[in-house]
């Protein structure tokens, strides 16, 4: 067994592959998964660099990674659903210290879903955290309707990709904003209008939406909210001690505003392993890298404008 791992806050050349001589073994409730593809996610590398180092200690000593797709290898005490050989995708929890770039992975059943057969192990490792990030915003908190006005603020990355295919799904009218070279790729998910943020100002006046979902955390609080309509929603990504505060805070005039931080879910991910078995969402996965090569793809990603995904293919 081996697995990524970094002892000192940086950049990307401080991660090193080592062996490691402990069998893993999956407790009650458990499968250990032989991981053959890894999603590659920003908070994989912000936390690397140190930006929640509050969260994870000023002594770090993590394997990077939550998502993972592989193959079942053993199953622990108590387990029913899954056995030895299934495919299986899912997400580890973004603070643990024991992350998806490994060669294995001992996951919580509640945790992982199969893999439809539709869809390949990349495509498939693709889709936890981004996947659950967008269908979590727009179903859980922001319960949007058939003909709702959703505007998709970032509608070109991981989160932004998955949000339009799913708000496309749920029958809304979907705006994204995404610069000029992603505005044909935001179409062909859904998108009705596509914005090219250099170009347009989607929250100008006279613009009303019933969800903004600002994933690029470029959108000023207060003119985004003065766009929603009465109970509407913004919902964001970026975390902080303001974004915090907002969300709990209960506003007058009926709108709300939610910090979406994503977790782990195996119920949710099986509606969405649902929908890509039966063709309705598709992981635009911009390309695909040899495990060997995690540095590339991390330098990729912390350059801005991926289309889509990367992943690792172990």
């Amino acid at each position: 067994m081996w697995k990524y791992r970094y002892q000192q806050y940086g950049g990307p050349d401080v991660l090193e592959r080592v062996e490691v001589t402990d069998a893993l073994s999956p407790q009650a409730g458990e499968v250990l998964v032989r991981v053959q593809a890894v999603g590659v996610n920003p908070i994989d590398w912000k936390l690397a660099r140190g930006d929640y180092r509050l969260l994870t200690g000023f002594r770090p000593d993590r394997t990077p990674g939550s998502d993972f797709a592989g193959i079942i290898e053993q199953v622990g005490a108590g387990v029913q659903r899954f056995s030895e050989g299934q495919r299986v995708f899912g997400m580890l929890p973004l603070l643990r210290s024991a992350g998806s770039y490994a060669s294995h992975v001992c996951a919580r059943v509640e945790h992982i879903a199969l893999v439809p057969d539709a869809i390949s192990i990349t495509d498939a490792a693709a889709m936890p955290l981004a996947a659950l990030t967008a269908f979590r915003a727009l179903f859980l908190h922001g319960r949007i309707a058939p003909g709702a006005d959703v505007l998709i603020n970032g509608a070109s990355g991981g989160v932004g990709s998955f949000a339009l295919q799913l708000a496309d799904i749920g029958r809304a009218r979907v705006s994204s904003v995404s610069s000029e070279r992603n505005r044909t790729f935001c179409r062909e998910l859904g998108a009705v209008h596509a914005l090219d943020y250099a170009a347009h100002d989607p929250l100008q006046e006279g613009s009303l939406y019933d969800f903004i979902f600002d994933i690029a955390g470029t959108f000023r609080y207060k003119r985004a909210i003065d766009c929603l309509r009465n109970h509407g929603i913004l919902v964001t990504v970026q975390p902080g001690i303001v974004a915090l505060l907002r969300s709990v805070m209960p506003r007058r005039d009926g709108k709300r505003y939610h910090l979406e931080i994503v977790r782990p879910d195996g119920r949710r991910l099986n509606r969405i392993a649902e929908h890509a078995q039966a063709g309705r969402l598709k992981a635009p996965v911009e390309h695909v890298y040899p495990m060997d090569q995690v540095e590339q793809a991390w330098r990729r990603s912390m350059g801005g404008h991926v289309q889509g995904k990367l992943v690792l293919l172990v």
